[in-house]
């Protein structure tokens, strides 16, 4: 028993400073840490459309066990990595709070994310143009027996005239190539009494210089009738034509540039039928006209002064009679139309939020002016702050009294498209469509076709042969189908 005893002391001793060092080894290398509770997720996209899911990745730290969602739409979830749909465009804040398996500690951490409005193609839509030339349609007016004028410009210096029948039926194209070796923008087209068409815009002189055009062109397309530029040491450029008994009436600006700065005016000119200049008229300091409305036996001019949106009411003597400065909106006038009682204009201003670049956002605006130029409403149409907007044309529907309005929308996942928006009489918005695919699609003039029916015409961008652009045409009804 003692030499038992004598052994098993003698290997306790000698073992034990192993067994010291052994145990000191395994609470190094196996410390135990403490782990924050901290949450974190990404999302599969932070721009998307209507309609788009969206996986949410959660990359909480690991001792989070327990997950809580709100995305902003109402919708609610405990799944680890949900997913969700947004059905409405807007801004939503998609937010995630986590917590341990056990006890009450909690974290939580939020991210936006933007929804576009959808973008699609109309079932009734028509394209002119080919695949080896660019072309882009920029104004429209009707024709005889029904059908329409296409104005815009093919591979930048020739211009492009289309004449389609009330089905979109192209019947003749005419080309005119002899105007510019620079680039050559028509901006408005009228058929006059005589069903000719006057045709006005501006074209490239050179690098700093416009220069001014009118082209009466024959009913068939086969020949002009005359042919007038405006060539002076200025630049100008004609923006709008209308009719008043045997006058054609034109407005436009005029840019001078001197040692004291650039000064922008109105000009108005009134020509007989034959291309004869009766009278000429040069207005304001700093202010350029965008569009001209005929009515109330005169003329009625959405204008930029300076950075503000204004209207100008003259006779038709070009007599300036009253004025109207949107003094709460820094952006331009670009259209007016007359209604019963007064006038819609449309436009852009210039909003408080700045793009990624730093640049004040540009977004769309209607508003309801008097025939005494007071106010009756307006309406900041952006559908997001963040994204441009700007109406460019403004009709009224006679079925319903409501007003369409129609422009460009700006965003980075398809470039341009064309925006169609539908007002009630009082400005509230009650319809809106973007129409467009992945590349620039852009509207740039409206035109009735029935009390219940309209096209808009403008440029869409292919995706194959070069991404040329051809002229297109959609039409829509009062409900935007």
């Amino acid at each position: 028993m003692k030499k038992t005893s004598y052994l098993l002391f003698s290997f306790f001793l000698l073992t034990t400073p192993f067994l010291f060092h052994s145990c000191k080894q395994i609470l190094e290398l196996q410390p135990i840490e403490f782990v924050d509770l901290k949450a974190s997720f990404f999302m599969s996209d932070v721009i998307a459309r209507e309609g788009q899911t969206i996986q949410m990745t959660q990359t909480s730290t690991i001792v989070a066990k327990k997950f809580a969602w709100t995305f902003g739409n109402a919708l609610t979830s405990n799944e680890q990595n949900p997913t969700t749909v947004y059905n409405r465009f807007g801004k939503y804040n998609v937010k995630l709070t986590i917590q341990k398996q056990q006890g009450d500690i909690v974290d939580s951490t939020q991210r936006q994310i933007i929804i576009l409005p959808k973008t699609e193609q109309p079932a009734r839509q028509f394209f002119y143009g080919d695949a080896t030339n660019d072309e882009q349609g920029m104004c429209v007016s009707e024709a005889e027996n029904n059908g329409f004028l296409l104005v815009g410009r093919k591979n930048i210096n020739v211009l492009y005239v289309v004449r389609i029948n009330n089905a979109g039926t192209k019947l003749w194209e005419k080309e005119i190539n002899n105007i510019t070796a620079g680039t050559v923008t028509p901006r408005s087209v009228f058929k006059t009494n005589d069903n000719d068409y006057v045709i006005v815009g501006s074209y490239k002189y050179n690098s700093e210089d416009n220069d001014a055009f009118i082209i009466k062109l024959a009913s068939d397309g086969n020949s002009e009738k005359w042919r007038i530029t405006r060539n002076t040491s200025q630049s100008e450029e004609y923006t709008s034509v209308v009719e008043y008994g045997n006058r054609i009436l034109i407005g436009g600006s005029v840019t001078s540039t001197s040692t004291t700065g650039t000064i922008n005016k109105i000009l108005l000119e009134e020509y007989t039928l034959d291309g004869i200049l009766q009278s000429s008229k040069n207005d304001g300091t700093n202010w350029k006209l965008n569009s001209t409305e005929f009515a109330l036996d005169g003329f009625t001019c959405a204008i930029t002064e300076a950075s503000s949106p204004s209207l100008i009411f003259y006779n038709t003597a070009f007599e300036q009679r009253r004025k109207r400065t949107f003094d709460f909106l820094e952006g331009a006038a670009n259209d007016v139309t007359a209604i019963d009682d007064g006038f819609i204009v449309v436009g852009h201003y210039f909003s408080n939020n700045l793009d990624l670049n730093g640049n004040r956002i540009k977004n769309a605006f209607i508003s309801r002016i008097s025939n005494f130029a007071q106010y009756e409403w307006t309406n900041k149409a952006s559908r997001l702050e963040v994204y441009t907007e700007e109406f460019k044309r403004v009709i009224q529907i006679e079925s319903d009294k409501s007003f369409i309005a129609i422009g460009t929308h700006t965003n980075p996942l398809s470039g341009k498209d064309i925006i169609v928006c539908k007002y009630s009489p009082q400005g509230e918005l009650l319809k809106y469509r973007l129409i467009g695919n992945i590349k620039d699609d852009e509207g740039f003039d409206i035109i009735k076709i029935s009390p219940t029916e309209f096209y808009i015409f403008g440029t869409f961008q292919q995706t194959t042969n070069l991404e040329r652009r051809d002229f297109y045409l959609v039409k829509l009804d009062q409900n935007l189908q």
